[in-house]
């Protein structure tokens, strides 16, 4: 029936209307029967007693079953209820986005019928862009780490790669603590040239900093304590140091970051 209907209070009122239709139909056939036979006095208080009768039978007919709807859709939240309550803590410690999207196949499958199941459905939905990249993205990396003697500009696709990847696979329980967030503006292989590229930086009024991860040398602009602020400089950067630049968070992207001389090293 959760099939065909919505939810319960749905089939209460259709229940209702088929009563409701079914009792007018009987009451048009008797009145029809009464004018044939001649509406006398007895007849017409026939006609009355049924117009009682079948207004009191409708009334207690759909009465019961939006009563006893009403129990099953209270029944029904209880169980969502119940479902998301023992699984909560799962579903939040999902680690990447794969996990995430596995949980909510499963759920949007098995969760019992009504709104928790709606959720998970529209909440797979709105996952897949992210995980379809995600796969694109791995696919790129894979091929590029392969290459013996990458190019710099290879160099630096591979560290855009291995962060927007590495941002996928957090998560989504973070430390309660002050967020702030990055602006990746260009990645070299050796100290020396992230030292040029932060001096242009410079020049061109960005404060920038120099993060190693990994193997690379990252160029940084920090200092954003919202998304909204970084996506709002974002285009400027792009256009005046690296079109390939694109936001991070700190705690995902760079764990426990140690300073060193000249740049900060991410664990």
């Amino acid at each position: 029936m959760n099939n065909i209907f919505e939810n319960t209070g749905e089939l209460s009122f259709y229940l209702g209307i088929a009563f409701i239709l079914l009792a007018l139909a009987g009451v048009i056939v008797a009145f029809i029967v009464m004018l044939r036979n001649s509406l006398s006095d007895g007849n017409l208080d026939k006609l009355i007693s049924l117009f009682k009768w079948l207004i009191v039978t409708v009334a207690l007919v759909v009465g019961a079953t939006i009563i006893t709807d009403g129990f099953k859709e209270r029944d029904q939240d209880v169980q969502e209820l119940a479902v998301f309550e023992k699984y909560v803590d799962t579903i939040t410690a999902a680690n990447g986005i794969e996990k995430r999207w596995l949980l909510a196949e499963y759920f949007s499958k098995v969760a019992p019928p009504g709104e928790l199941r709606k959720s998970w459905e529209a909440y797979r939905l709105e996952i897949k862009p992210s995980l379809d990249e995600y796969k694109a993205n791995k696919a790129k990396l894979s091929t590029l780490e392969s290459i013996e003697k990458p190019t710099t500009s290879e160099k630096q696709k591979i560290a855009e790669l291995q962060d927007k990847t590495e941002v996928l696979e957090q998560s989504l329980i973070e430390k309660d603590e002050p967020q702030e967030w990055l602006i990746i503006a260009g990645g070299d292989s050796t100290i020396r040239e992230a030292k040029f590229e932060v001096a242009k930086a410079k020049k061109l009024n960005f404060d920038a900093v120099i993060y190693k991860k990994g193997n690379m040398f990252r160029m940084v602009i920090p200092g954003f304590t919202t998304k909204t602020d970084a996506v709002t400089r974002l285009p400027e950067i792009k256009t005046s140091i690296d079109s390939g630049s694109y936001i991070v968070k700190l705690n995902t992207w760079c764990r426990e970051p140690k300073a060193e001389k000249e740049y900060l090293v991410c664990k």
